[in-house]
C-alpha cells in the first residue's frame, strides 16, 4: 500500500498538467504573502519559466503549424512595433515608456504560449490531463482562500465601515478567487461546487468586489444553463426563462434591492450616478487619448492620468480593452480582437463546456479591471483557455460528460 501511495506521487509530480497548475499556484501565494511591488511581481512570475523544462522535453516545436507561428509573428510585431515607434518619438510620454519591462513581459508571454501549445500536442489524453490540471489548482489554491476567507472576515470585523482589502491587493484577490471557482467547475462532487461558489460569492461580497461577482454570476449561469439545457429540453428551459423573467417584473422592486445588495447600484460613491465609481471620466479620457495617438498608443505600462509609468493600479485605466487601445494602439487591439472572436467560435463549434464558461467569465471580470496584456494568474488562464480552445480536438460529448 505504501508503495503504491509512492507511485501516485510520483506520477502526480511527474504530471506536466501537475506543473502547470503548480506554475498559475505559486505566483498567487507568492505576491499575496509576500508583497505586491511589481519588481517583486515580475520575479516572482519567473515560475513560470518551468515551461521551459517542458519545451524542451517535449521537443515537439518543430510540429508548430505555419498558421500558429506566423499569427505569433503577426502578435508579436502588433505589440512591439508600435512600442518602438513610441519610445523614439520624443513626446512626453516616451519618457516613461520602460523597454525592459516591456522585453521581459514579451519573452514570458511567448514561453507560455509556446508551453500551451506545445503542451497541447503532447497529450494522449487530453481530456484527463486538463481535468488533472484544473482539480490540481482548486486543491493547490483552495488553502490561501481559506486565508483570504480568514483575512476578509477578521479585516469586515474589525473596521465595519471601512472596504476590506486582503492582504492590501483586492486585484489579484479577486483573480484568485475567480480561478478557485473556475477550477472547481470541474470537481466531480456537486456538494464541493456548491461549497465553492459560497463561498467565492460570500468573499466577494465582503470584499465589495462587484467584476468579481458579476464574472460569478455569469459563469454560474452559463456552466448551470447548459446542463439543464442537455438534461431536459429547449422547451422546458424557455419556459422556465420566462417564468424567471415574468417573477423579474412583478417583484421589479425586490430584485432592484437584491441588485443592489451586490452590485452598490443606489450608492453615491460607487454606484450607477457615480460614473460606475468614477471610472465614465476616466473612460471617456482615455478614449480622447487614444484618438491623440490611435496606431501606437502612448506605451505598454504607460498610465495618460498622468504620464507615469503604469505600475500602480490607481493610475490605470480600469478597463482591460480600453488599457490595451491607449496604451498600445489600434492595431493591436484589432488582433486581440480578432483572437477573442475566433476563441468564442471555436467554444460553441467544439461546444467547450467549461471553457466557455471561464472565457466569459474572466472576459467580464476584465471590463472593470486595470489589467494588459499581462503575466497575473487569471491573464495566463485566459491565455491557456485561448490555446486550448483554438487547438482541442476534445469531443464536445466527453466534455459535457464530466461536468455532469
Amino acid at each position: 500500500m505504501l508503495r503504491d501511495k509512492k507511485s501516485d506521487l510520483i506520477r502526480i509530480l511527474n504530471d506536466e498538467s501537475t506543473w502547470l497548475a503548480i506554475a498559475l499556484a505559486a505566483p498567487s501565494y507568492l505576491i499575496t504573502l509576500i508583497g505586491t511591488e511589481p519588481i517583486l511581481q515580475g520575479f516572482f512570475y519567473l515560475t513560470y519559466l518551468i515551461g521551459l523544462y517542458f519545451l524542451n522535453t517535449n521537443n515537439n516545436l518543430k510540429y508548430f503549424s505555419k498558421n500558429f507561428i506566423i499569427f505569433c509573428l503577426l502578435f508579436f510585431l502588433s505589440w512591439f512595433v508600435p512600442n518602438i515607434i513610441t519610445f523614439f518619438s520624443g513626446r512626453i510620454e516616451s519618457e516613461f515608456l520602460s523597454l525592459p519591462t516591456l522585453f521581459y513581459h514579451i519573452f514570458i508571454f511567448f514561453i507560455l504560449i509556446f508551453w500551451f501549445r506545445s503542451w497541447n500536442l503532447s497529450q494522449n489524453d487530453i481530456i484527463h490531463r486538463q481535468n488533472n490540471f484544473q482539480n490540481t489548482l482548486f486543491v493547490l489554491i483552495s488553502p490561501l482562500i481559506i486565508l483570504i476567507l480568514i483575512e476578509a472576515i477578521n479585516l469586515k470585523l474589525k473596521f465595519p465601515n471601512i472596504r476590506p482589502d486582503p492582504f492590501n491587493y483586492r486585484h489579484l484577490t479577486g483573480e484568485i478567487i475567480l480561478i478557485f471557482f473556475l477550477a472547481s467547475l470541474r470537481l466531480n462532487s456537486r456538494a464541493l461546487k456548491l461549497v465553492a461558489f459560497l463561498i467565492s460569492l460570500f468573499i466577494l461580497n465582503i470584499i465589495e468586489n462587484r467584476s468579481g461577482l458579476l464574472a460569478i454570476f455569469i459563469g454560474s449561469i452559463l456552466f448551470f444553463a447548459n446542463k439543464f439545457i442537455m438534461k431536459y429540453e429547449i422547451k422546458r428551459f424557455l419556459i422556465l426563462l420566462a417564468s424567471i423573467i415574468l417573477f423579474t417584473v412583478f417583484l421589479y422592486d425586490y430584485f432592484l434591492i437584491i441588485l443592489d445588495y451586490f452590485f452598490l447600484i443606489d450608492s453615491k460613491a460607487r454606484g450607477l450616478y457615480s460614473g460606475m465609481s468614477q471610472r465614465l471620466p476616466i473612460w471617456i479620457d482615455a478614449w480622447n487619448e487614444f484618438l491623440r495617438v490611435p496606431w501606437t498608443g502612448v506605451g505598454f505600462w504607460v498610465s495618460p492620468f498622468p504620464f507615469v509609468n503604469g505600475n500602480l493600479p490607481e493610475f490605470n485605466v480600469h478597463n482591460s480593452y480600453l488599457r490595451i487601445l491607449v496604451e498600445n494602439g489600434a492595431v493591436l487591439f484589432i488582433v486581440i480582437l480578432f483572437t477573442l472572436i475566433f476563441t468564442a467560435f471555436q467554444i460553441e463549434k467544439k461546444q467547450l463546456l467549461w471553457h466557455r464558461c471561464a472565457f466569459y467569465s474572466i472576459l467580464i471580470y476584465y471590463i472593470f479591471i486595470p489589467r494588459h496584456i499581462t503575466l497575473n494568474p487569471l491573464s495566463v488562464l485566459l491565455y491557456f483557455v485561448i490555446i486550448q480552445s483554438i487547438f482541442s480536438r476534445i469531443n464536445h460529448n466527453i466534455d459535457s460528460k464530466k461536468n455532469k
